[in-house]
């Protein structure tokens, strides 16, 4: 299970930050420039730019960026549609698709393993758990019911037409409540995440639809299969 840390502005590439340039221009004087390296509200501000995020969004297919900044600038303009101003959660949901994006590196892949045994099981394992399986339990059920439900909506509701599995509102309600018990653990405080996982459980549903907007908008692939959710594996709707 990974334990998902909001640290995506801190993890910037070279490549991103002459992206970054060749995007913003002229408004980049070598004082902003310098800014951007060293000065973590100044980047932030530059982040949120509409022209970066323009030249992500209008780009047919995107190379040379790390996924850590394609899906911030996403997430980020996406939660700002649906009202929450929050640049750790974006970081938290940018770093779930980023870790998630290689398809060698969880064992569990989506949406296969988003199937309800797999959660039933895990909640199970809780009954023998330590404190930090436990936080890592509650966290991974609530990463593992966003990410589904976020970007993969229509398996879901296929598997419920076809089968009967669990709708969108099961997700919803096992995201929120493992949230929140995440975060109400001790052993959150070693992490610093409270507050982020906070959020998630109050706004889980908000947070789902902005990233069903994503996929909508953005993520080009057949989602009967787990993509690998990188720049250079998607492609631009727009």
């Amino acid at each position: 299970m990974m334990l998902i840390k909001p640290d995506c502005r801190d993890r910037l590439s070279t490549q991103d930050v002459e992206f970054i340039v060749r995007s913003l221009g002229d408004k980049l004087n070598q004082s902003a420039l310098t800014d951007l390296l060293t000065d973590p509200d100044a980047r932030d501000l530059l982040l949120d730019d509409p022209d970066l995020r323009a030249a992500i969004q209008n780009s047919p297919i995107l190379t040379g960026i790390s996924a850590h900044l394609y899906f911030y600038i996403l997430v980020r303009h996406e939660l700002l549609e649906a009202g929450i101003d929050d640049r750790t959660l974006t970081d938290y949901i940018a770093e779930m698709l980023t870790e998630y994006s290689d398809a060698d590196s969880v064992k569990a892949r989506l949406p296969e393993s988003a199937r309800s045994d797999y959660v039933v099981d895990l909640m199970a394992a809780l009954q023998t758990a330590n404190r930090q399986t436990a936080f890592q339990i509650h966290a991974h059920v609530g990463n593992h019911t966003l990410l589904p439900s976020g970007i993969f909506p229509n398996n879901i509701k296929a598997c419920t037409d076809r089968r009967g599995a669990p709708d969108i509102g099961y997700h919803e309600h096992m995201g929120a409540a493992n949230y929140r018990m995440a975060s109400h653990l001790p052993l959150v405080q070693k992490y610093d995440i409270a507050g982020v996982l906070e959020s998630l459980a109050d706004r889980f549903h908000d947070t789902r639809l902005a990233l069903n907007e994503i996929s909508d908008r953005f993520l080009s692939f057949d989602d009967a299969k787990m993509p690998n959710l990188t720049p250079e594996a998607l492609f631009s709707k727009s």
